[in-house]
């Protein structure tokens, strides 16, 4: 009976090297569902969450619904905090108004204009931010249709005065006459906005920037 043993016993450990990584790959496939899963989540997909139901072990679900529910406070203290930054950027508009009325209700004069300069960068900078907070909240429509010539003629002439004032001209030199693209045009209107602004402060006095 030695050699029929030794034969059953060779086929049960060959049928069983064959089947363990089937099997062992078989019950993990949950778990590396789950590791693609929370690799694609980062600070704009913070909607996505681990997967969990049919298929996922027992021993892990919990574990899982622990990580999903930490994940959905986070995500409700991200949005808390963006909701405060977009709310305290619309607030500081007001003074800022007030502010730039005082400004110029004063004599004409270099300290006049330097106030001014520093005026339009907060601005800037509470616009920017204001821009930023409405499009983490999904606040700004992000797939409009809009004609990229026309709002970068429109910055250009918001921005002419404050190039004006510091000494430098501003200009639009379109290479085409209409541009149709697809986006968030508030985006892209704060991010024209702020390279204008960039641009004229390096740009020396008497000098031209051009668009």
């Amino acid at each position: 009976m030695g050699g029929y043993l030794l034969r059953v016993m060779g086929l049960v450990v060959l049928g069983a090297a064959a089947l363990t990584p089937f099997v062992i790959g078989r019950a993990l496939r949950p778990l590396q569902q789950a590791g693609r899963e929370a690799a694609r989540i980062d600070v704009r997909r913070r909607d996505l969450r681990l997967p969990t139901g049919e298929g996922v072990p027992s021993e892990l679900a919990e574990l899982i619904g622990a990580i999903n529910a930490a994940l959905d406070r986070l995500d409700t203290g991200v949005r808390r905090q963006q909701r405060i930054a977009a709310e305290a950027a619309h607030e500081l508009r007001t003074p800022l108004a007030v502010l730039a009325a005082r400004i110029d209700s004063q004599p004409q004069s270099d300290d006049r204009l330097a106030m001014r300069r520093d005026l339009e960068r907060m601005r800037t900078l509470v616009d920017q931010l204001l821009l930023s907070a409405r499009v983490e909240i999904a606040d700004a429509p992000r797939d409009e249709a809009f004609d990229l010539v026309a709002l970068a003629r429109n910055v250009v002439a918001d921005c002419t005065p404050l190039a004006l004032a510091q000494g430098r001209d501003l200009a639009l030199v379109p290479a085409v006459e209409r541009r149709m693209v697809r986006g968030a045009r508030s985006v892209v209107e704060g991010a024209l906005t702020n390279l204008i602004n960039n641009a004229i402060r390096a740009e020396p006095a008497g000098g031209v920037v051009e668009v």
